[in-house]
């Protein structure tokens, strides 16, 4: 015989859920059928946080690389202003 928790005294494992012996079979059916709507209803929200990500990551990602490209001009245009000023004294 397996041993039952000692928490739940009389409960079954069903499903993933403990369920008393008192509980009628059609309330552990709708308590089932009840856990998978929810979990269905979770999956949409986590699909629709991730294709909301994607765009943010995208227009982060835009940020970073014209702030790169932005500190890249400003390290070059020192030197391209001493390279003009030299050539026109020549």
């Amino acid at each position: 015989m397996m041993a039952m928790p000692y928490f739940m005294p009389g409960a079954r494992r069903t499903k993933g859920l403990f369920m008393t012996d008192a509980h009628s079979k059609s309330r552990q059916q709708a308590e089932i059928a009840f856990g998978n709507v929810q979990k269905q209803f979770f999956a949409k929200d986590q699909a629709v946080a991730e294709l909301q990500s994607i765009p943010q990551h995208r227009d982060d990602k835009t940020m970073r690389l014209r702030e790169a490209r932005s500190a890249r001009e400003l390290e070059r245009q020192p030197a391209q202003r001493k390279s003009s000023t030299i050539s026109e004294y020549r």
